[in-house]
């Protein structure tokens, strides 16, 4: 399967700077990207940028014969203050950061997750032509829409395609495997395991105690019975 050759554009001062030193590291079968920077102009829009600026920007330099996709990121806000919009077509878009890092950190997901579900979401909208996907009903889905920017943490901790998406992804020729590869690599965006345990324990305080009750026991008898065979064998 060819992969898609997506640009990454750093908009302006970035406070994740670590999140890009990751995307530079991590392997897809289904894309690659180059990580460019471009300088912002003074805001346009209240304290935020206008679509169209961003389009402006976005749009020059942005090589349609190398590459496939262009996805900007930066930190301020932006117009209609949604942390997301396509500026043209299915292969310019951009994403800003602004109020969704303290909503990710406060539900403890690491912001390298959202940029990636980010990556995915636009990547399947260019390749899946005619076929819109994006839809109100927040399913933990790729492509909800996210109206409450709160809802993003169910698509940047354990992101699925969901049976609608899924089947309209079948109607149209996309690459072999393509949808396989997709489900598969999404399966990587989780929270972190400790995360995991520290929310389960919360959740099932009882059953945890239980757990912990037993798994102590466990523990003292396993104790007991290495001590009491070094005990036997120094004491021969």
């Amino acid at each position: 399967m060819k992969k898609t050759k997506i640009k990454i554009v750093k908009l302006g001062y970035q406070k994740n700077n670590i999140v890009f030193d990751k995307l530079k590291k991590y392997k897809s079968k289904i894309f690659e990207v180059e990580i460019f920077e471009q300088d912002l102009p003074k805001c346009d829009f209240e304290w935020g940028y206008s679509f169209d600026t961003l389009r402006d920007i976005l749009t020059t330099n942005f090589d349609e014969k190398y590459f496939n996709i262009c996805i900007g990121y930066l930190d301020a806000t932006i117009e209609n203050n949604l942390f997301g919009k396509k500026l043209k077509d299915n292969n310019v878009t951009v994403v800003s950061f602004y109020q969704i890092e303290k909503i990710l950190s406060d539900n403890n997901i690491d912001i390298f997750n959202f940029v990636l579900s980010m990556i995915y979401r636009h990547l399947t909208r260019y390749i899946v032509v005619g076929e819109s996907l994006s839809h109100s009903a927040t399913r933990s889905c790729l492509f909800d829409m996210c109206g409450n920017k709160n809802d993003v943490i169910y698509c940047s901790s354990q992101p699925i395609i969901c049976n609608i998406c899924e089947s309209k992804i079948k109607k149209v020729q996309t690459p072999d495997g393509y949808l396989a590869v997709l489900k598969k690599e999404l399966k990587r965006i989780r929270k972190h395991n400790y995360y995991v345990i520290v929310e389960a324990i919360k959740k099932h305080p009882y059953l945890s105690l239980f757990i912990g009750i037993i798994s102590g026991i466990i523990i003292g008898l396993i104790t007991n019975f290495i001590f009491e065979l070094l005990m036997n064998y120094f004491m021969r």
